[in-house]
């Protein structure tokens, strides 16, 4: 493939341009968002373990078996760094809509302001969800 040709592949074309820019958009905000909800399952998935306890045999065998603490400690390091790795890519997202629809917006008129205000109410919703839970 030449140049050329790479270069009209990577050129989105004179109309309806907007509908694969905010596509792309909204499935990198979900990916955000779907890993800090993954972060807030494995925070509670830990507590969950941390609390459990293991029947094993006694010493003796007719004493029965005794419960034993699971060993597993609360740490909330995986919950922040989801937390950290949602919002980032969230961020980014935020990011390549502008970049994307820069291009676009002289063609093509859409609410670019709005889709980045509820994009980032909802990145802040889910970070304050996770975090009351993680925290």
């Amino acid at each position: 493939m030449s140049d050329d040709e790479r270069i009209m592949e990577e050129y989105r074309g004179p109309s309806r341009q907007y509908p694969k820019v905010e596509r792309k958009f909204f499935i990198r905000i979900a990916v955000g968002i779907v890993i800090i909800l993954l972060g807030i399952i494995g925070q509670q998935i830990n507590v969950e373990l941390s609390e459990t306890t293991i029947l094993v045999p006694g010493p003796d065998p007719g004493a029965g078996p005794s419960e034993v603490s699971s060993g597993i400690d609360v740490t909330r390091t995986g919950g922040m760094l989801a937390m950290l790795v949602g919002a980032v890519v969230n961020l980014k997202a935020i990011m390549n809509y502008r970049e994307e629809y820069g291009e676009i917006k002289d063609t093509e008129k859409r609410p670019e302001t709005l889709f980045i205000l509820v994009t980032l109410g909802l990145t802040l919703g889910a970070i304050v969800l996770a975090g009351s839970f993680i925290l």
